[in-house]
């Protein structure tokens, strides 16, 4: 969709669904939302009609639901099959439900047991150590395309450390900016209630927030249903109904345009109901008896922190105990209390000395030591992960902030 009130560039490097991130490797299977209707006319069973039908039915909320619909148009499970090996839509490796996956061609009741047994995947690295245990790397590569993890707005911080994600008019954001905004507004999708599979609707132009409050509602495993910003209040009603939209983000701003009111007149003037919304969220303009969208996101690392700390009290012992005590410190630090997140990362170093979080700990302690003032503590942790793990992104890291504090340098 394009918007004439301001250019947006995304860099989608770590941002992307994995179909699209694989450097140097051909793409070959495109979202069957996006893909335009006469490259879908070409396919292997589909006829310019049925091309036709499924354009006009979009979006899809889930592959279930696309499995739904051809079935339901007379397409043999075969003939479905053959189709998913060149249109998918993504599923959740978090979240997606058994039949979800296995809907992707190829995985079976046993990989099945493989995709889930080690959930929750922290970053894409993890499915790739561990399904790389039963499939050699063509197949990887191709199961890679049929997955996302919300998380990987995270991987871009860490890859692209000074590289700019987001460019919105004078709003320029940098992929660790980008990372730290997309947790906040996630936890504030969790902590609206959005659930896996739940939809989260967006009536606004493009902008840098659009983009955001669509990540945190993925992180949190729910679905994005996008409102054409030309819609009149009865047309956005009618769709926000037929999808049980629970949350609303939209702009009363565009183009002199009160979406909000629209909305509300709409519905009173039919005497219609939208059950299902709880809440609307307002990215711009006048807000209203509506929910601000800088209110939406403040106040919610308890929560993050809360929900970590559980997990640790019920799997003490867990492979990814040491994430979840690391991730402790990150909630800390995003929201500036520092020296919380030294003593939590500092706990993953000392309970945890062999979990795989204990480089980016070090590293994520020295930074935080530097905003205290204590740069001498936060070149010891630097140091350290140099030290320890000579080969891990974290140590790359720290050499940049080693060379950056001899220069005398701002933190990046």
């Amino acid at each position: 969709m394009r918007e004439a009130t301001s250019t947006i560039t995304v860099a989608v490097a770590g941002c992307a669904q994995s179909a699209y991130a694989q450097v140097g490797k051909p793409v070959t299977i495109v979202d069957a939302n996006t893909i335009t209707e006469a490259d879908l006319a070409k396919l292997p069973g589909m006829t310019p009609a049925l091309a036709k039908n499924l354009v006009a039915k979009r979006p899809f909320l889930s592959i279930t639901t696309l499995d739904q619909f051809l079935t339901g148009a007379g397409l043999s499970r075969e003939q479905i099959t053959a189709l998913y090996g060149r249109i998918f839509i993504n599923v959740n490796l978090n979240s997606a439900s058994r039949d979800e996956i296995l809907l992707i061609p190829g995985v079976g009741n046993r990989m099945l047991r493989e995709f889930l047994e080690y959930r929750p995947y922290a970053a894409l690295a993890v499915f790739h150590r561990e399904i790389d245990k039963y499939v050699d790397d063509t197949e990887l590569a191709r199961l890679e395309q049929y997955v996302s993890i919300p998380r990987l707005a995270l991987a871009g911080a860490e890859r692209f450390p000074n590289g700019e994600a987001i460019v919105d008019g004078d709003r320029r954001i940098s992929y660790p900016e980008l990372a730290r905004e997309v947790v906040r507004s996630t936890r504030a999708a969790i902590a609206a209630g959005i659930q896996p599979g739940d939809r989260a609707a967006i009536w606004a132009p493009n902008s840098s927030d659009w983009i955001i409050a669509a990540l945190g509602v993925l992180g949190a495993g729910g679905a994005i249903v996008t409102l054409n910003t030309r819609f009149k209040g009865g047309e956005a009603a009618y769709v926000l109904r037929k999808s049980g939209v629970r949350v609303l983000f939209l702009a009363n701003d565009f183009l002199d345009t009160n979406y909000g009111e629209m909305l509300r007149t709409a519905l009173a003037e039919t005497g219609d109901d939208l059950a299902d919304l709880d809440r609307v969220v307002v990215l711009s303009g006048d807000v209203g008896g509506d929910t601000a969208w800088a209110d939406y996101t403040s106040g919610q690392w308890d929560l993050c922190i809360s929900g970590f700390d559980m997990y640790l009290r019920t799997f003490p012992r867990s492979d990814l105990a040491d994430e979840a005590q690391f991730y402790i410190g990150e909630c800390h630090y995003a929201d500036g209390k520092n020296q919380e997140a030294v003593q939590a990362y500092t706990q993953v170093i000392t309970n945890y000395p062999r979990g795989q979080s204990v480089a980016p700990a070090y590293y994520k302690r020295g930074l935080a030591f530097e905003r205290l003032g204590q740069v001498d503590r936060a070149r010891e942790s630097f140091e350290a992960v140099v030290k320890s793990f000579p080969d891990s992104d974290a140590a790359r890291l720290a050499k940049q902030n080693l060379d950056r504090l001899n220069r005398g340098r701002p933190p990046l």
